[in-house]
């Protein structure tokens, strides 16, 4: 058998082949130093979604199999979450698994277990949980890391047929940054050119079990994941408004799911009023401040290790005149 069918075809389940992906990215950094989080940590991560899936799948399911999909998840939890307490990555890992059995619209669970559980843990534990975005700078072993990534990444996206939505993501992501790019050339290097960046498109966004199935409301979904984000980045650390972003999108799907049982037309309608509106929101957000500061507002502008970094001086918009949104200046 042939390296290129068992990376290329479905000799290996896709399952399996995204969780020896991200497994080998995470034990690749880790020995290479660029993940500070300890072994002992991993172990605490990885073991309690292993038990929490399989006791949760006996339960509801009746299943006892190796809870694969759990792993995925705390892997997951492992290449993103940090915090200097074991505690925070047992209880994360705890909300994850349970979340998935728990929080369900007919029998399936809409949110991404590890990501979701990673953004209400930053939430609920600002001070000791947190995103480190700096781990991922291009150079030395950070750059085998990422191409380890994007080589991965490319393989799991060819294989479950989601490259017409990865490239949405891109083109939309790129096209508006380009547009709104201010005049630090680093925000390529810190924003975009990153593993978290890739992770969350390659291993988060493109979620199967997630993701809608059409191809023409997937393209809506992952475009409105583009729009929150340059939305929500010029409020909170623009690292988290990846995170956000998605987290708010699969809120979304709730009612686009119900919508869908009734007419996939009007799932659709909706869908496009919704990301149309987001469209309409960023256009007014970007002109108003351009207008007051003859310059859109900068890409990267919120550089710390919390949701909201505290700048000394902030530029406030009135939205629409209902409700005021911040711009933190450098």
């Amino acid at each position: 058998m042939s390296l290129k069918n068992i990376l290329f075809t479905k000799t290996i389940p896709a399952q399996i082949f995204q969780n020896f992906s991200i497994g080998l990215i995470l034990l690749v950094g880790k020995i290479s130093g660029i993940f500070n989080i300890s072994w002992f940590e991993i172990l605490v991560t990885l073991g309690t979604v292993i038990v929490a899936d399989f006791l949760m799948r006996w339960f509801f399911d009746g299943g006892k199999k190796f809870p694969n999909s759990g792993l995925n998840s705390g892997i997951g939890i492992c290449l993103f979450l940090r915090s200097d307490q074991w505690i925070v990555y047992f209880f994360t890992a705890l909300i994850a698994i349970v979340s998935k059995y728990i929080i369900r619209i007919k029998d399936k669970h809409f949110f991404n277990p590890s990501y979701a559980a990673i953004f209400l843990t930053l939430v609920l534990f600002p001070s000791i949980a947190y995103l480190n975005p700096l781990q991922w700078q291009v150079g030395g072993n950070n750059f085998w890391t990422l191409a380890l990534i994007l080589v991965l990444g490319s393989i799991t996206i060819f294989r479950q047929k989601l490259w017409g939505s990865t490239l949405v993501y891109l083109i939309s992501f790129l096209g508006i940054f380009l547009l709104l790019r201010d005049s630090y050339p680093e925000a390529y290097e810190t924003l975009i050119f990153t593993g978290t960046f890739f992770l969350y498109l390659f291993f988060g966004y493109t979620d199967p079990a997630t993701i809608p199935a059409k191809k023409k409301i997937r393209a809506l979904f992952m475009l409105q994941i583009v729009l929150l984000f340059f939305l929500l980045h010029n409020i909170i650390n623009e690292n988290y408004a990846l995170l956000a972003a998605y987290f708010v999108v699969q809120l979304l799907e709730v009612p686009f799911w119900l919508m869908e049982e009734k007419s996939e037309k009007l799932r659709f309608k909706w869908q496009s009023i919704v990301t149309i509106f987001l469209a309409m929101m960023l256009l007014w957000q970007s002109v108003s401040y351009k207008v007051e500061n003859n310059r859109f507002p900068p890409v990267l502008q919120n550089r710390c290790n919390q949701i909201v970094c505290n700048p000394t001086t902030f530029h406030q918009l009135n939205f629409f005149g209902l409700f005021p949104i911040r711009y933190y200046n450098n």
